[in-house]
């Protein structure tokens, strides 16, 4: 599912106007991700068990997650 601030920021980092082209480039992208991972290690990239730090960045801005992640590592 394509969240509405996933695609604002898509279409902002991509300089596309048309909101339809960016859904369709953000299928096509998770779709190549998801191959990606199953191909390569052999699970699904949505399986949250497969991470150890899980940010929603529809929730988090960019800033407060790397914030967050260099808090982490620093530990």
């Amino acid at each position: 599912m394509i969240v509405g601030n996933n695609l604002k920021r898509w279409m902002k980092v991509h300089n596309i106007t048309d909101i339809r082209q960016a859904r369709v480039d953000i299928e096509e992208s998770d779709y190549s991700r998801a191959k990606f991972i199953r191909d390569m290690v052999g699970v699904s990239w949505t399986d949250s068990l497969n991470y150890n730090v899980s940010i929603d960045s529809s929730r988090v801005s960019f800033e407060a997650s790397v914030e967050m992640i260099m808090k982490l590592v620093k530990r």
